[in-house]
């Protein structure tokens, strides 16, 4: 008899077990109902977001294979969020066709959120191959930290010491990113 803190199983989910697509519902759907109505979504934006991200993780999946490292339930949370935000960001950009093909517009979308989840993948995977002090200089540089407080925080000299410590960290990061086979695969696709 399985315990209820048991983690799903990518293999379970991936050959169609109910009972884990069940406990994705029953454990993953509700935050990311709440995740995405605390981000200017609908209920009903949250269960289509969801729905996506369970076929493009079952797809990449039997495709490519998607190696998780930590838990698949975690997994498709953090694929369900990117995909939220994609969609806020084209619902600022797109100016909607009524003629458009809805049905080419999803199997186009659904593309290119496998695509972009594996960029996102291989810049994380980068990130963690950094030093610990460039990955955060980085983190705190990419979420908008002014120079003033990466100033402070790393004990830099001025920001123009700050400004080349970052340049030469996402220079660290861009090599590494473009050594990287995936790169490769991803640029051709």
């Amino acid at each position: 008899m399985k315990k209820k803190n048991t983690p799903l199983k990518l293999e379970a989910f991936i050959n169609g077990d109910n009972a884990s697509i069940a406990k994705l519902y029953d454990t993953v759907l509700p935050k990311v109902i709440a995740f995405i109505i605390n981000n200017k979504g609908s209920e009903s934006d949250a269960k289509e977001i969801f729905q996506d991200a369970l076929f493009q993780v079952m797809v990449r999946a039997k495709v490519k294979g998607v190696d998780i490292k930590n838990s698949l339930s975690g997994y498709i949370y953090v694929v369900c969020r990117n995909l939220w935000y994609k969609e806020l960001n084209s619902r600022k950009k797109e100016v909607r066709n009524i003629d458009f093909s809805e049905r080419k517009y999803v199997e186009d979308s659904h593309l290119k959120s496998i695509l972009d989840q594996e960029r996102l993948e291989l810049f994380e995977e980068m990130m963690l191959k950094i030093s610990d002090k460039c990955s955060k200089l980085l983190k705190d540089y990419f979420n908008k930290e002014s120079y003033v407080n990466i100033i402070e925080k790393y004990s830099y000299a001025s920001e123009s010491v700050a400004s080349q410590q970052v340049y030469k960290c996402k220079k660290r990061l861009r090599d590494l990113i473009m050594a990287s086979p995936l790169y490769k695969n991803l640029r051709s696709e």
